[in-house]
């Protein structure tokens, strides 16, 4: 059969879908070659995207290029185009990984050609699954499925992976003491939003509440001095500060003490306070949207006045999380003697509601729009704030409130609701301080 020219739109399709598949850290160690003479696409690996201290002997790296040169066949298959595969064609060059000379239209290969949809929909998930077993028969369709790539899957028992997390635990503490170790992480992981290798910082997936996380570098520092003042530098130069209650007060329970108040009170960041086995702290449970299994976000809503960096702050910790929002407004009848700050009017209750309601969902709107993957919930009470917001974080994994920051000589002061929830909520609580 004479085989038919190929163009660049038809071996650019074919080296996109080989470029699609996983790699260690996404760091995509190979490179792609046409040669239009004898019709042949080489796969080689690309070196300066070797991980000498991750993968010294370059295992990781050639099963990510063995998954780039099965996504190039599938991608053949869909075309309907013959190939011919030889792995390590020239033993003089054992960087040359495979040469693929794709022939005419042939018989097509109907069951890789089925895989081509799934291209595209892959990707790597670092989000926790299901404690659940993969049922029989899928177990052994896989083993199928490797058996005719010429390989064995097996299923590790009990036993074998509890050994498995031992071998990552050790390899964890190997690399905590000696940090030349981690400059592969470094170098392929907190990538930006915008890059096309590498592993973005929302792609990290979340650290299990029990377990570790590799991916974070954490670093230990001791001070001299009070505790309160050090803390205080610290989130002068950080994003957001957080604080545990161990050691912070000589009182059981949630951060009741001066050191962690003082902080809060004054701090110019965002601080998230983490009580003692509290529930829900890793966002993964039992709330939360329907079958996600992740509690929810809640925000403490002050609509006399709505401040975008407490909004902004729940939106993001909610997507992050992959949570739902919910949003707490109290609200609470005017005084016989005038009108105080925020009040709509001296009208019956349910219509008082009904505006209050109306201008919750306003002001919500804006940051629907700008996060619409983020599920909303509104929840419109009457009387104080404490209360709710209380009742509301004993099924969440953060509750966020704001604290004004005092103007002028005035000293500076956590706030009644925000003081209320520290000391009563159930799960971590997030002040974030605004003008």
């Amino acid at each position: 059969m004479h085989a038919p020219p190929y163009d660049e739109e038809t071996v650019t399709a074919l080296v996109t879908a080989a470029t699609a598949a996983p790699s260690l850290h996404n760091a995509q160690p190979w490179q792609f070659c046409w040669r239009s003479a004898t019709r042949t696409v080489e796969l080689r690996a690309d070196l300066r995207r070797a991980m000498p201290r991750t993968d010294p002997d370059h295992r990781a790296l050639h099963l990510g290029c063995g998954a780039a040169l099965f996504n190039l066949r599938v991608a053949a298959a869909h075309l309907g185009l013959d190939i011919q595969s030889r792995l390590l064609p020239d033993p003089s060059d054992p960087y040359l990984l495979a040469a693929v000379r794709i022939g005419g239209l042939g018989p097509p290969d109907r069951e890789a050609s089925t895989l081509f949809p799934a291209i595209e929909r892959r990707h790597t998930s670092r989000q926790p699954f299901a404690d659940r077993p993969v049922p029989a028969d899928v177990q052994q369709a896989l083993r199928d499925a490797a058996a005719r790539e010429g390989a064995q899957l097996l299923f590790p028992g009990a036993w074998h992976l509890e050994a498995l997390l031992d071998h990552v635990r050790d390899a964890e503490g190997r690399d905590a003491l000696d940090p030349e170790r981690l400059e592969d992480l470094r170098r392929w992981t907190h990538r930006g939003a915008q890059a096309t290798d590498g592993i973005p910082d929302h792609a990290l997936g979340p650290r299990p509440r029990s377990g570790r996380c590799p991916q974070v570098r954490f670093e230990e520092e001791q001070v001299e001095g009070p505790a309160t003042a050090a803390l205080l530098r610290a989130a002068a130069q950080a994003d957001v500060l957080v604080l545990g209650s161990r050691g912070l007060s000589g009182f059981t329970g949630f951060l009741v003490g001066s050191v962690a108040l003082g902080v809060v009170a004054r701090a110019a960041r965002p601080v998230v306070l983490v009580p003692a086995g509290g529930t829900g702290a890793d966002g993964y449970e039992t709330a939360g949207p329907q079958g996600s299994g992740r509690r929810d976000v809640v925000l403490g809503l002050d609509l006399a006045d709505p401040c975008d960096e407490v909004i902004e702050f729940a939106f993001e910790a909610a997507r992050d999380r992959g949570s739902r929002l919910r949003a707490v407004h109290a609200w609470q009848s005017p005084v016989p003697f005038g009108f105080g700050p925020g009040e709509i009017g001296l009208i019956e209750a349910p219509w008082r509601a009904d505006e209050w309601r109306d201008f919750m969902a306003a002001v919500l709107q804006t940051w629907r729009d700008k996060y619409p993957g983020v599920e909303v919930v509104e929840t419109l009470t009457e009387g104080r704030p404490a209360a709710p917001l209380i009742h509301a974080a004993s099924g969440a994994s953060l509750l966020v409130v704001g604290r004004r920051i005092a103007q002028g000589p005035a000293p500076a002061r956590t706030g009644p609701v925000a003081h209320a929830v520290i000391q009563h909520a159930g799960c971590p609580v997030a002040v974030v301080p605004h003008e």
